[in-house]
């Protein structure tokens, strides 16, 4: 399993265990790790900083493959009555930020709103949202030249585009939806305040990725390996390779997994 399918620590740490068998990406590492838990004490006071109503219990862990310190605290959220039914788990150190997997071409104002919604996630999943919306925006008015006012609208318009891959297409209107959620009081059916949770803040950055490898990544790709192709057939040696097509790899083992003996 990749690192990508494995939850952040932050989602793994649950309230009767900690850190004990816990395993999940370590924000140290970026590998998949089992982490020991080092010291848990009871709080029962709010965190500043946290987004918790109450912190309720405060752990210490250590990540089994760089020994890297983990400290995280477990509380209620606004309008929890019980830790029973779900409370949620803030990384103090180190922050928790996901991955950054944007494009290196990516313009300056879009890199700074996918740069904030990461790094804001572990404290306010609202404001993650709100970010990743006006990124979203951003992307589809800059790189497919789509302005009509509305969000709405020029959703439907990018899913319109060759350029977006159906299952990008079929998100879009995800982000445009949560982030409003964390924009605007929205209330359900219930007459409750519909807030976003971490692993949807989280999925809205997945989402931006996803427009990312569509509209930056794969035209890329796609026309080097056209440039390549077309060399090869104009008589020229791959590159790093020779004529015969065999590339430079030495004489060490095969790669795990591709059934290929050395020699």
């Amino acid at each position: 399993m990749s690192p990508k399918q494995h939850p952040p620590l932050s989602e793994a740490i649950k309230y009767s265990k900690g850190f004990q068998e816990q395993t999940a990406v370590c924000p140290h590492c970026g590998a998949i790790s089992l982490f020991e838990q080092l010291k848990s004490d009871a709080l029962g006071h709010r965190v500043s900083g946290t987004g918790l109503s109450s912190a309720d219990v405060f752990y210490i862990g250590r990540c089994v493959g760089c020994d890297g310190l983990v400290v995280a605290v477990y509380g209620s959220k606004p309008g929890q009555e019980s830790l029973a039914r779900g409370g949620r788990t803030v990384l103090l150190w180190p922050v928790d930020t996901p991955p950054d997997r944007a494009p290196p071409d990516l313009d300056g104002d879009t890199r700074r709103s996918y740069d904030e919604a990461r790094r804001i996630l572990a404290l306010s999943p609202q404001a993650a949202a709100v970010l990743a919306r006006r990124c979203l925006q951003r992307v589809i008015r800059e790189k497919l030249d789509i302005t009509k006012g509305r969000l709405f609208d020029e959703i439907a318009e990018a899913a319109k585009r060759h350029e977006l891959s159906r299952p990008t297409c079929q998100a879009l209107d995800d982000v445009r939806t949560l982030g409003n959620w964390g924009a605007h009081p929205t209330k359900d059916e219930a007459d409750t305040i519909i807030e976003v949770t971490p692993e949807e803040a989280r999925y809205t950055l997945e989402v931006l990725e996803m427009v990312f490898a569509d509209l930056y990544v794969a035209p890329v790709r796609a026309a080097e390996m056209k440039r390549r192709i077309k060399g090869r057939k104009d008589g020229g040696a791959p590159e790093g390779g020779d004529r015969n097509g065999d590339t430079d790899v030495g004489e060490g083992p095969a790669p795990p997994g591709t059934g290929l003996s050395a020699g």
